[in-house]
């Protein structure tokens, strides 16, 4: 019996396309599989012309991915980029000013990390300019991220020694040996003797001469708002003085934090600060590109200026997805299938393969996981076929939407109850009506939700499982849109929590 790698490269792949699917896990990959969303034009204009961005888009949609593009466009000789995905040191319930320190962190952090091979440039900075540099290795440049840049600095002054072996052989030795020290205090002098003119790290007394408006205490955290919020433009500016003309903060994948636990109400909460913060928004020398979920967004959506920044939102069409789709068997092909039509059997008809297309719900990751169920099911069926066909197709299917973690697209209570209105309970009676297109009094009259209809009505609409179809004589008539839950409807499935 062949293994399912053999059976897979006997469809022409050197490796499964549909093992991975998240832009983390692309790798060296990434620029080869790479397609451009809707709008993509657009939106680069936008981030080429260093406005602020607010992305928004269903989980899948490659708002990472685009990041992560547009990211690699920039020159690292003149760009700062600050790419924050970890919010676990920025508590819950913030205030503006313990935010500001967070972003001053993440910045110093990324600062320091684009001097590491740029250390001349610090020659041209004044006396407070250098106490400022000084001050941010002190407090804000985390032991952890300082280990790392000490790292960063091995390499590069390894690249260097290289040319030189024979010269410095011992000095490489020595920089090794002392690098492999943990010691907060080893690392901390290395790092300053690397960056070769700045004060020492001590040198609190004069730190406190130049910056006396600020509330300058080693020892203490920041107390005031508009405090933290200059000392963060101070640091922009010094940027600037350093020759990075481009300062960017990236917001990526907060939705993802473990301790909203999926709660779309909790990510509203927690984002709506910053995005409401139009001051630090609107900041003239500092690009800022804030990716989120598109559901806990619509939930404030009414508190943010819109019209004042730019928020486009991911979408893909089916052309869309079949241009990524064929990238990616091409990358993942050496180059030789460049249409996915061939992956199937001459007996499957159109219609068959554009209900595969249907149920990925205008979403690539969603459409990756769709194919890898198509070939596992062939697999199953017959491991030694070099096509997927017609009757591995409802196989597939089906194990997919029965198999689906609704939780991934749609929004749950952190704290609710087992039979608590969410994805699973509004499917369980949407999959009694006999339609995707339905009444409120339908709803009640399959479901029996009696005098909860209306509720459970407004709940599907705000987390966009339904929408409005059209009115006729004063009868509202709602409409699922999730195709997922449509396939099921129509083939008689069921749809619950594992």
């Amino acid at each position: 019996m062949a293994t399912y790698k053999e059976f897979y490269t006997q469809f022409g792949l050197k490796e499964n396309p549909f093992a991975s699917y998240t832009t983390e896990n692309e790798g060296q990959r990434f620029a080869k599989t790479f397609i451009k969303p809707n709008d993509y034009e657009t939106i680069l204009e936008n981030f080429s012309q260093k406005n602020s961005i607010l992305l928004t888009g269903d989980r899948g949609t490659g708002k990472t991915a685009l990041i992560k593009d547009f990211n690699s466009k920039l020159s690292n000789d003149n760009s700062i980029i600050a790419h924050i995905v970890d919010f676990s040191q920025l508590k819950t319930d913030y205030q503006l000013q313990d935010f500001y320190k967070f972003v001053i962190s993440n910045l110093s952090v990324s600062l320091f990390s684009a001097l590491a091979d740029k250390k001349k440039r610090i020659s041209k900075l004044s006396k407070e300019e250098k106490l400022l540099l000084c001050y941010l290795l002190k407090i804000f440049v985390p032991q952890i991220s300082k280990r790392q840049l000490r790292e960063q600095i091995e390499k590069v002054q390894v690249s260097w020694l290289t040319r030189n072996y024979k010269r410095v052989e011992n000095l490489v030795r020595g920089i090794f040996n002392y690098g492999a020290t943990t010691g907060g205090a080893f690392i901390d002098d290395y790092i300053a003797k690397h960056f070769s003119g700045l004060p020492p790290l001590t040198d609190s007394v004069k730190i406190k001469d130049y910056f006396p408006e600020l509330p300058i205490n080693i020892e203490e955290e920041f107390i005031d708002q508009e405090a933290s919020y200059r000392l963060m433009m101070r640091i922009v500016t010094l940027a600037k003085h350093l020759g990075f003309d481009r300062i960017l903060i990236v917001f990526d994948r907060v939705d993802e934090d473990s301790r909203f636990m999926n709660d779309a109400e909790l990510i509203s909460e927690f984002i709506v600060k910053i995005l409401t913060d139009n001051k630090f928004l609107l900041e003239e020398d500092l690009q800022i590109v804030f990716s989120t979920w598109v559901t806990p967004f619509n939930f404030i959506k009414d508190q943010v200026r819109t019209q004042k920044h730019y928020c486009p939102t991911l979408s893909w069409t089916t052309d869309d997805l079949i241009k990524a789709l064929n990238q990616r068997l091409l990358a993942y092909s050496d180059d030789t299938i460049s249409n996915y039509k061939i992956l199937f059997d001459d007996s499957v008809t159109e219609n068959e393969i554009m209900q595969v297309f249907k149920i990925a719900n205008s979403n690539p990751r969603d459409l990756w996981h769709i194919f890898n169920s198509l070939f596992k099911s062939q697999f199953e069926l017959n491991p030694q076929s070099n096509k997927i066909q017609s009757v591995a197709i409802p196989k597939a299917l089906t194990k997919f939407v029965t198999t689906f973690n609704y939780y991934e697209y749609y929004p749950k209570k952190s704290n609710a109850r087992a039979n608590s209105m969410d994805i699973y309970s509004y499917t369980k009676h949407l999959l009694k009506l006999e339609s995707e297109i339905f009444t409120k009094n339908q709803l009640n009259e399959k479901a029996q939700t009696g005098g909860s209809t209306n509720n459970y009505v407004v709940g599907m609409e705000k987390i966009g499982l339904i929408g409005m179809d059209n009115q006729q004589g004063g009868v509202v008539y709602y409409k699922i849109k999730d195709q997922k839950v449509i396939y099921a409807l129509k083939n008689g499935l069921e749809i619950k929590r594992d």
